[in-house]
């Protein structure tokens, strides 16, 4: 992130390694939210686990995944108009 960010042209892994980030959040959404549904819908009997814990794990992904796609859309994404050069006289 750190390269991609500061670089005028990220490296050539950069953009696979936002991908991964953004897989990976996208995978802890998913969990957090299938480990809500199955405590307060009492589909597996004792299951083991704290709303808020899980909340506030839903809320970090999620503003993860959110900050990833932003910054994946401006720096990969969106065409950037490059100022001109100013030719000497």
């Amino acid at each position: 992130y750190f390269l991609a960010a500061v670089c005028k042209k990220p490296p050539k892994w950069a953009l696979a390694v936002t991908v991964m980030q953004l897989s990976q959040m996208a995978v802890g959404i998913a969990v957090t939210v299938s480990h809500l549904t199955t405590l307060m819908y009492g589909r597996v009997p004792n299951c083991d686990g704290h709303i808020p814990n899980l909340t506030g794990a839903l809320s970090m992904y999620a503003s993860y995944f959110i900050l990833f796609a932003q910054f994946l859309f401006g720096r990969y994404c969106k065409k950037r108009e490059d100022k001109p050069m100013r030719k000497f006289e």
